[in-house]
């Protein structure tokens, strides 16, 4: 299903406008930041995190993207994300 991401949360969620919240399939990035926790987790940040945002914003922001399910694993994830793969299309 065809959805425009609006928002990048970190490098394996997005916000769209048709599905709401996805959390992408295949992807294990670090957490930027949780509305749970109420004091900074050392642990929990790694430099990779905020580049794996930078790059799913290049290649999924304010972008149509077609999002599809994958029939092993379950329909959602934590927080009522969707899960879903993420296909890009280029053109040449």
């Amino acid at each position: 299903e065809y959805a425009y991401a609006e928002k990048v949360y970190d490098g394996d969620t997005v916000y769209t406008d048709k599905l709401g919240k996805i959390r992408l399939i295949g992807i294990d990035a670090s957490e930027i930041y949780h509305p749970g926790w109420t004091k900074v987790k050392p642990y929990k940040f790694y430099g990779c995190g905020i580049q794996s945002k930078e790059f799913a914003e290049k290649y999924l922001k304010h972008k149509n993207i077609l999002f599809c399910k994958d029939p092993i694993w379950n329909n959602k994830w934590g927080y009522g994300r969707l899960l879903r793969y993420a296909m890009i299309f280029t053109g040449n």
